[in-house]
């Protein structure tokens, strides 16, 4: 069997002196699902975070556009976790209570009154759409609001969508995100790429391997081939990216994080 095409370019991931690992969830680590509170991770990818948070100069990091309340309650991680929520306005870790309850834990986001004042406005935009579009709903977050369109049939969700660039994402103030089957408006600014800047810098990674399947995550792949530290930038399924290894699902992307926790491991007890 000819090893996977993978197997070479994450041999800088391996040997690097301080590596972080920075993981979308959705699509990535847990399979798109109609409802997102139904999301959940991919079994064997349980037991790999284990392994790789305890790797020694290992740094791993969930990097969500979930709210992190929401990010937490899906997220089967080990206690402690740093999470990063709502595309990089959420920082904090994913804690567990002696229930086995799982919460985010973070500094409230900061909002000047006029942009609580905006955010209401939002809410209720959306609700209106939602509203008069059977099969779509929304996701509040703390900064912003997202419209979500994979149950409804294809013309009410292309609809609901083309209601929602033309009215509240044309308003002052308001950025407009759109991923697969959702568009998130908020009224702060917050990219993947920008957290993962930030990421580097705080850790003092000298290398960095981000994993996502979104346009939402093209922001972070282009941050990697432009941050001066090492990169592996990886795109998990089908479509246009500037990622520079792809990869069929979540199952192989589990491949390589247990291929290089591995050879990790073991440089680490050589």
């Amino acid at each position: 069997m000819n090893p996977p095409a993978w197997r070479e370019a994450i041999q800088v991931a391996v040997t690097a002196r301080e590596l972080l690992i920075a993981l979308d969830f959705d699509g990535t680590l847990a399979p798109l699902v109609p409802r997102p509170e139904d999301a959940r991770m991919l079994p064997q990818l349980v037991a790999l975070l284990e392994q790789l948070v305890q790797l020694p100069a290992t740094t791993t990091v969930l990097v969500s556009g979930r709210a992190g309340d929401s990010l937490a309650a899906c997220a089967e991680v080990p206690r402690s976790m740093r999470a990063i929520g709502s595309h990089g306005a959420q920082w904090g870790t994913i804690e567990i209570d002696s229930d086995g309850n799982r919460t985010f834990a973070a500094k409230a986001v900061a909002l000047s009154a006029e942009a609580r004042h905006l955010h209401t406005r939002l809410c209720a935009a959306i609700d209106d759409i939602v509203a008069t579009h059977p099969g779509t709903s929304a996701e509040y977050k703390p900064a912003g609001v997202v419209l979500h369109v994979r149950e409804a049939d294809r013309q009410v969700g292309q609809d609901a969508l083309q209601a929602a660039r033309r009215g509240p994402a044309s308003w002052d103030g308001v950025t407009s995100l759109a991923g697969k089957a959702v568009l998130e408006l908020s009224v702060v600014r917050a990219t993947k790429g920008d957290a993962l800047k930030k990421l580097v810098a705080e850790t003092g990674a000298t290398c960095v391997l981000y994993a996502g399947d979104d346009v939402t995550d093209e922001s972070a792949f282009h941050m990697v081939s432009h941050l001066d530290v090492a990169g592996v930038s990886i795109k998990v399924g089908e479509g246009e990216s500037c990622a520079n290894l792809r990869v069929a699902d979540g199952a192989e992307l589990g491949e390589l994080l247990a291929e290089i926790a591995r050879q990790r491991h073991h440089l680490a007890h050589t």
